[in-house]
C-alpha cells in the first residue's frame, strides 16, 4: 500500500519554532528547555532540524 502517483497530497508547512513555543507553552521552564534545544540545533547538535 502506498500513495497512488495520481493522488494529490497536501503537505502543510509546520509552524516556526517561536510560534510553536508561544502557542503551546505556558510553563517557563519547559519553554527554556525547548529554547536551549533549539539553540543547540542551530549549533549543529540536538534532536530538531531547522529547515
Amino acid at each position: 500500500m502506498g500513495i497512488d502517483s495520481r493522488q494529490k497530497v497536501r503537505i502543510r508547512q509546520p509552524p516556526g519554532f517561536t510560534e510553536f513555543v508561544e502557542a503551546a507553552l505556558d510553563d517557563p521552564a519547559l519553554a527554556d528547555c525547548l529554547d536551549w534545544m533549539h539553540r543547540a540545533t542551530l549549533d549543529g547538535y540536538g534532536p530538531f532540524l531547522d529547515c
